[in-house]
């Protein structure tokens, strides 16, 4: 009787496994080594035994409830045989069998149905779920994702210790209006960039810090990046991208492919990009803060000109721009609410610190 050459799952791991089927009239053998190199065997009943249509050449089963086991045969005949071996047992799902026998028109159908449950999931579900969540998220957790992340990225920078004191001093003289424990950290790196952590934590690329050219223009910044932190943009952006890898995974029924997203979930976030919405909404933070600090709300427009300028001059603004959409609707809408600011009484002194941080003295 011929063994057929198989990757088995056993539905609690990713890994794959080198094993060998052996087709008998009521049942399906596995045989396969585990790690510890022990030879095991699995039954596979016939009546649990599922096709699963992958669009694939390779021919991949699922056995039992979820997670399911799966396997996947290479073998071109394998289809062959099988009809050979079991004449009149079907293996393919029947409800699959009623919609290919029902023409253009069931298919067609089938299409637009599976296009429209894909579209509500896209912009009803996922944006809708991502803001529960994030607004629901213990702050104890979010502290913590946001550490993990933090760690896992300054592993890899240089600090540059002086102007990190430098730039919490500066932000310590502006308030927020924010609970977080705001903390900053500037790193040597000629990217231009800034972003913001769950749990307060902001990291500022010394390519961008040695670009901004006055204490507003800096102070915009940290509230552009505290907007981010205070309305959790970060957790929200991390749902959503979380969240179309789990409804895949659950199409699949892959549940290995959902632990593997939770396991780097703390990398991802030193990398995410914001929505145009979000980003918009961390620029009206900037200049409420501007606003209520007295200062100068024409710092976030002096802002987006000195990011603006910068445009086809350096590779690196690039990166800068996938994360930040920098939109004419952004610089406009900053210009408007600038140009209506009243009359600015004394702020408190930013200048002084600015220049040290501007010569990193």
């Amino acid at each position: 009787m011929q063994d057929y050459a198989v990757k088995y799952y056993d539905g609690q791991s990713s890994r794959s496994m080198n094993a060998f089927l052996m087709l008998r009239d009521d049942h399906w053998l596995i045989l396969y080594r585990d790690a510890n190199g022990v030879e095991q065997t699995v039954r596979w009943e016939l009546d649990q035994i599922k096709k699963i249509d992958t669009g694939s050449a390779l021919n991949t089963f699922h056995y039992g409830d979820f997670p399911h086991q799966s396997m996947e045969v290479e073998e071109p005949d394998f289809l062959q045989d099988l009809g050979k071996k079991y004449p009149g047992h079907n293996f393919i799902n029947p409800a699959y069998h009623r919609v290919l026998s029902g023409g253009w028109k069931t298919m067609s159908i089938l299409i637009a149905v599976t296009i429209g449950l894909l579209a509500l999931f896209a912009f009803v579900i996922v944006p809708n779920g991502a803001s529960w969540i994030a607004g629901n998220v213990p702050r104890s957790f979010e502290i913590e994702l946001g550490e993990d992340a933090y760690a896992a990225f300054i592993a890899t920078q240089e600090e540059d210790s002086l102007r990190s004191r430098l730039l919490n001093r500066f932000a310590q003289q502006i308030n927020f209006d924010t609970d977080y424990k705001i903390n900053i950290t500037v790193v040597e790196s000629s990217e231009i960039n800034a972003f913001a952590l769950p749990g307060g934590r902001i990291v500022v690329f010394s390519g961008l810090l040695d670009r901004i050219k006055s204490a507003e223009e800096l102070a915009a910044l940290l509230g552009h990046e505290v907007g981010h932190v205070k309305h959790r943009h970060s957790i929200k952006a991390q749902v959503r991208s979380l969240s179309t890898y789990l409804f895949v995974s659950i199409l699949l029924s892959d549940i290995n492919g959902v632990t593997a997203v939770l396991i780097d979930n703390a990398k991802m976030l030193s990398t995410l990009s914001y929505s145009r919405k979000l980003e918009h909404l961390a620029d009206e933070e900037a200049l409420a803060v501007l606003e209520k600090n007295q200062i100068d709300q024409h710092g976030l427009v002096d802002l987006f000109k000195t990011l603006q300028g910068e445009a086809g001059k350096d590779p690196e603004f690039l990166k800068f721009i996938s994360s930040h959409p920098l939109t004419q609707d952004r610089m406009a809408f900053a210009k408007k609410v600038a140009d209506g600011q009243k009359e600015l009484e004394e702020y408190r002194d930013l200048e002084g610190i600015w220049r040290k941080i501007e010569t990193g003295e």
